[in-house]
C-alpha cells in the first residue's frame, strides 16, 4: 500500500516506520506525518488514535458547525493593536459619559436635598406660625367673650316671670323691685325684653338692662336675701318661683352649666365662693417710662459692688466702672431705645446657673442651691425700670399694708413685731390664739407669666411698659456651669421669675398683692413668700373653723394662680401653761375634694415651735428655742484662744504688720528690677512706679499664694500666718483681700498670665511721670505678650473672655491699695508703733498734696 502523503509504497513489517489513521485506515510514513518512532510508541502504548490531515479538517468542520463562533480576521499585528486602541478609546468615552451622568445625578440630588431642607424649614416656620395664630385666636376669642360679658355688666336675667299677652315688662320689673324692697323706677331701666319662647320648663326668661350698675346690684342682693320669692308676691295666682341672676354670655352660660353638673356629680360644697375674697387693686392711670440720663446711669454704676460675679458675658462691675465714661453714650442710647420700644435686649436674657452644694448627698440635685448670674448691663437697665415702677405703684398706694418684703422702711423685724404683738394681745385678752405659717413650694419658680402680666395690667403697667415686661419675661435662656469648665446647652425658661434679677422681688409682690389684700378670718403678715396668719377666738372650736375656712380660701387662690402649698405648712396653738390640740385635724383639701372631714387630703401638722423670718416662735412664748438657736449660731464665730498660743500685745501685732509689709516690699523691689525695660526708666519714674504699685503687688502676690479654703496666709516673703493672727492688724482690709483671692482663684490664672499681670500692675500710667511715653511703650509690649499668651495657649483658649477678665483685676487692685493706705493711716492715728521709713514714704507719696 502507498502513503497518503508521498504516495510511495509503505513497507510492511516495520511498525515504527508507518502510522495508520484511526478514521480512514490510511497509511502514512512517520516522517511524512512529522512523527518519530518514540511518538508512535507512546501512542501505541496509550491506545491513542492518530488522524490524518484530511480527517482532522473534517473533524474541525463538524465541530464548527455544531458551535458556531464569530471570528475577526486580522491580517497583521498592527491591525490587532489598532483594534485594541479603538476598544480602549470606546471604553474611555463610555466611562467619561458615566462619570458625567453620575455627576449630573449627584447635582440633581443635592438640589433636591436643598429643596427638601427648604420645604422642611418652611413647614416648621408655618407650623410655628399656625401655633402662634391659634394662640392669638384663642386669646382673641377670650377677649371677645370678656367684652361680650362686660357688655352685660348692667343686665340681669329673670326666670319664672309669668308670660301674658300684651304685657308691660318694665312695669312688671318695677313690681318685682317693689316686692323685694328695692326702689327701682322705669327711668332706671334701659331695655327689657324676653328671649326665646315659652316651653315645658316655663315662660321665656326676661333680660333687663339697667342704666346704672348700682340698681342691678341692689336687685340681686335683695333677691339673695329673700329666698322664697315667687309670682304670688307680685299679684300672681301661683307659687311659681322667680329667679334673678346675672345675665351671662353664651360661653359663660355653658361654663355655668358644666359647673352645676360637676356640683351635682361630685357633691361639691363650694363653687366660686372665694373669688370675692381676693380683689385686685386696679389703678386707672398708666405708667410712662421716661428716658434715662447719663447722671442716672453713672450713679447706678458707682453703686455696683466689685465683688459680684459677672454674667454670661464675663464683664465684671469693676471693669464697667473703669470704662463707664467711655461707653456712657452707648448705654444711654441702648437703654432709652429699650424703654421707648418696649423690647428687652436678647443678650441680656442669658443667664449662667452655678449649683452650690448645701448638705447631705452630693449625688442628689435637690441638695444644691442654684445661683443665677446675670449680665451687669441687664442689672443696670433693671434698676432703671424698677425705680420708675416702684415710684408709680407707691404713689397710687398699690402695695398691701400686710406686705413687709422688698419695701422701703420695712423689714423682717417689722413683720415679727406685728405678728408677736397680735399674739401678746390675744393672750392678754384670754382668748384662744393660733398662727398658721404658710409655705409655698418654689414660689418664685412657679409664677405664671400670663397671670403676672394680667396683674400688672390692672396695676397700671400698660402700653409700652407692659410690652417691655412681656419681652423681659419671654425668651429667657440659661445654662448650667460646673467647676468653671463643664457648661450645658441653653434651655428656655417658660415659667417663673428670673433668679438673681433686680426686678424679681418687685414682680413677686405684684403677683401676690391680691393675696395679701385678701379677706381672711385671721390677720395676715407677709414678707415676700413667707406668709403667716394669726387667729384669735373665744373657743378652740371657733378657732379651728376660722382656720379651716382660710385654708380653703388659700387652696382656691393657689389653684387659681398656679401655685402649690408645701407640706412644710404648719400651725401653732399658743397656750402659756398646757399644750392643746384641735378635736379633728386641720386639712388642706385638694381641688377635687368635696371638703369632707374624713377625706384623705393632707393634714396640716401642729408643732410646738416654728422658725419664721429667722426667729423661732414657740407655743409657750418663752423664747427658749430662739435663745438656743442664737447661742449655737454665735458659737460658730467664737474662737477660744489656743492654750499653746503665747500672748501678744496690740503693739506687737502692729509691729508684725509693718514687718510683713517692709519685707514683702523688698521682695517686690527685687522682682521689679528684673522686669526687662524697667531699668531704662529714669530714677524718679522707677521710684514713683514702685511706690504706687507696691501695695497692689503685695495684695496680688498674697492672693495668688493663699487658698480660700485654707486658714493660713502665705506672704511673698515666705512667712505663713494664721488668718486670726492677722485680723487685728489688717482689719477690714483682710476681708477685701480674701474676697479678691476667691475671685482670682476662680479664674484659674496660670503662672504666665500671673507674671504679665504683676508686670502690668507695676508698669502702668501714673500721675507725675517724667517719661510717660516710655512707660506706655513698655506697657503695650506687656499687654501684647499677655494677648499672645491668651490667644495661642491651649489652656487659656478654653477660658471664655480670659483676657478682659485679667485686665479687669487691675481696677480692683487699685481699690484694695487705697484700702491698705486707709488701714495704714488708721494705725498711724493709734500711734502705738511708729511706722517704718519705707511705709512712711509710701504713705506720703500717695497724698495728693
Amino acid at each position: 500500500m502507498s502513503c497518503k502523503i508521498c504516495f510511495k509504497s509503505v513497507r510492511s513489517g516495520h511498525n515504527f516506520d508507518k502510522v495508520v489513521c484511526g478514521v480512514c485506515s490510511g497509511l502514512v510514513h512517520t516522517t511524512c506525518a512529522g512523527l518519530d518512532a518514540n511518538d508512535v510508541k507512546y501512542m501505541t502504548d496509550n491506545n491513542q488514535i492518530w488522524r490524518c490531515r484530511e480527517c482532522n479538517l473534517e473533524r474541525r468542520k463538524s465541530m464548527s458547525s455544531e458551535a458556531p463562533v464569530t471570528t475577526v480576521s486580522v491580517s497583521s499585528l498592527s491591525d490587532v493593536i489598532s483594534l485594541l486602541r479603538k476598544i480602549e478609546t470606546d471604553l474611555g468615552n463610555s466611562l467619561e459619559a458615566c462619570h458625567a451622568e453620575i455627576k449630573e445625578l449627584k447635582e440633581k440630588q443635592e438640589t433636591r436635598n436643598e429643596k427638601f431642607e427648604t420645604c422642611l424649614n418652611t413647614i416648621e416656620t408655618l407650623t410655628r406660625r399656625v401655633v402662634s395664630l391659634e394662640k392669638e385666636n384663642i386669646q382673641l376669642k377670650e377677649r371677645v367673650e370678656d367684652l361680650e360679658q362686660y357688655s352685660r355688666v348692667n343686665m340681669v336675667e329673670i326666670r319664672g316671670l309669668p308670660q301674658q299677652t300684651n304685657e308691660n315688662l318694665t312695669s312688671m320689673v318695677c313690681s318685682i323691685s317693689d316686692a323685694l324692697g328695692c326702689q327701682i323706677t322705669e327711668d332706671s331701666i334701659d331695655t327689657c325684653h324676653r328671649i326665646g319662647r315659652a316651653g315645658p320648663e316655663g315662660p321665656a326668661p326676661v333680660v333687663v338692662k339697667f342704666v346704672r350698675r348700682t340698681d342691678k346690684n341692689a336687685l340681686l342682693q335683695k333677691r339673695r336675701v329673700k329666698r322664697d320669692f315667687s309670682s304670688r308676691h307680685i299679684g300672681g295666682n301661683t307659687d311659681q318661683p322667680i329667679y334673678i341672676n346675672e345675665c351671662l354670655s353664651p360661653s359663660r352660660r355653658k361654663l355655668f352649666s358644666l359647673a352645676r353638673s360637676a356640683h351635682k356629680e361630685h357633691r361639691f360644697r363650694f363653687l366660686w365662693k372665694y373669688e370675692k375674697n381676693f380683689q385686685s387693686n386696679r389703678i386707672i392711670n398708666s405708667i410712662f417710662f421716661y428716658p434715662t440720663t447719663e447722671v442716672e446711669i453713672l450713679n447706678i454704676i458707682s453703686e455696683l459692688q466689685n465683688n459680684k460675679s459677672p454674667g454670661y458675658d464675663n464683664i465684671t462691675p469693676s471693669l464697667i466702672k473703669s470704662i463707664a465714661h467711655y461707653i456712657i453714650d452707648v448705654l444711654v442710647f441702648i437703654f432709652n431705645l429699650s424703654l421707648s420700644t418696649g423690647e428687652f435686649p436678647a443678650e441680656f436674657k442669658k443667664a449662667v446657673v452655678i449649683p452650690l452644694f448645701k448638705k447631705n448627698n452630693r449625688m442628689q440635685a435637690t441638695n444644691y442651691r442654684p445661683i443665677s448670674l446675670l449680665s451687669v448691663f441687664s442689672k443696670i437697665l433693671e434698676k432703671i425700670v424698677k425705680s420708675r415702677v416702684t415710684n408709680f405703684l407707691e404713689q397710687h398706694n398699690f402695695f398691701s399694708k400686710n406686705q413687709y418684703g422688698f419695701q422701703s422702711r420695712l423689714n423682717t423685724g417689722s413683720a415679727i413685731m406685728k405678728l408677736m404683738s397680735g399674739v401678746y394681745d390675744s393672750i392678754n385678752e384670754r382668748k384662744s390664739c393660733a398662727a398658721l405659717f404658710v409655705d409655698v413650694m418654689k414660689a418664685y419658680d412657679m409664677v405664671d407669666h400670663d397671670i403676672l402680666l394680667d396683674n400688672m395690667y390692672r396695676a397700671g403697667i400698660r402700653g409700652i411698659a407692659h410690652k417691655w415686661f412681656r419681652s423681659y419675661l419671654t425668651g429667657r435662656l440659661q445654662q448650667t456651669k460646673v467647676n468653671s469648665s463643664v457648661v450645658s446647652d441653653f434651655s428656655e425658661l417658660k415659667i417663673g421669675i428670673p433668679q438673681g434679677s433686680v426686678l424679681s422681688g418687685l414682680l413677686f409682690l405684684i403677683y401676690v398683692n391680691n393675696l395679701c389684700n385678701g379677706t381672711f378670718k385671721g390677720n395676715l403678715v407677709a414678707f415676700a413668700d413667707d406668709t403667716a396668719l394669726l387667729y384669735k377666738s373665744n373657743s378652740l372650736a371657733e378657732l379651728q373653723e376660722d382656720m379651716q375656712n382660710d385654708v380653703n380660701a388659700l387652696r382656691w387662690w393657689f389653684t387659681r394662680n398656679m401655685m402649690v402649698m408645701s407640706p412644710k405648712t404648719k400651725f401653732i396653738i399658743f397656750k402659756l401653761r398646757k399644750d392643746v390640740q384641735f378635736p379633728s385635724p386641720l386639712k388642706y383639701h385638694n381641688i377635687k375634694c368635696s371638703l369632707l372631714a374624713d377625706c384623705d387630703c393632707m393634714d396640716l401638722e401642729q408643732v410646738k415651735s416654728m422658725k419664721y423670718l429667722g426667729v423661732w416662735v414657740d407655743n409657750r412664748i418663752s423664747w427658749h428655742e430662739h435663745t438656743r438657736y442664737v447661742k449655737k449660731k454665735l458659737l460658730k464665730y467664737y474662737r477660744e484662744p489656743m492654750p499653746m498660743e503665747p500672748p501678744i500685745t496690740e503693739a506687737e501685732k502692729i509691729h508684725q504688720f509693718y514687718n510683713l509689709l517692709t519685707t514683702s516690699v523688698d521682695v517686690i523691689r527685687h522682682f521689679a528690677d528684673r522686669i526687662p525695660g524697667f531699668s531704662d526708666f529714669c530714677r524718679e519714674d522707677q521710684e514713683l512706679l514702685f511706690q504706687s504699685a507696691s501695695l497692689e503687688l503685695f495684695v496680688l502676690r498674697l492672693a495668688y499664694r493663699t487658698r480660700v479654703t485654707d486658714t493660713k496666709l502665705t506672704f511673698c516673703n515666705g512667712v505663713v500666718l494664721d488668718k486670726q493672727q492677722c485680723q487685728r492688724s489688717f482689719g477690714d482690709w483682710l476681708h477685701s483681700i480674701l474676697e479678691f483671692c476667691q475671685s482670682l482663684h476662680a479664674m484659674e490664672v496660670d503662672i504666665s498670665a500671673f507674671s504679665c499681670l504683676c508686670a502690668l500692675t507695676l508698669i502702668t500710667e501714673r500721675h507725675g511721670l517724667k517719661e510717660p511715653n516710655k512707660v506706655e511703650q513698655l506697657q503695650m509690649k506687656i499687654i501684647s505678650s499677655l494677648r499672645d499668651h491668651v490667644t495661642y495657649n491651649a489652656e487659656a483658649q478654653r477660658k471664655s473672655h480670659y483676657f478682659s477678665r485679667l485686665l479687669g483685676k487691675l481696677p480692683e487692685l487699685r481699690s484694695l491699695s487705697v484700702q491698705g493706705l486707709q488701714r495704714i493711716f488708721y494705725l498711724k492715728l493709734e500711734d502705738l508703733v511708729p511706722a517704718p521709713p519705707l511705709i512712711e514714704n509710701m504713705f506720703v507719696a500717695s497724698l495728693p498734696f
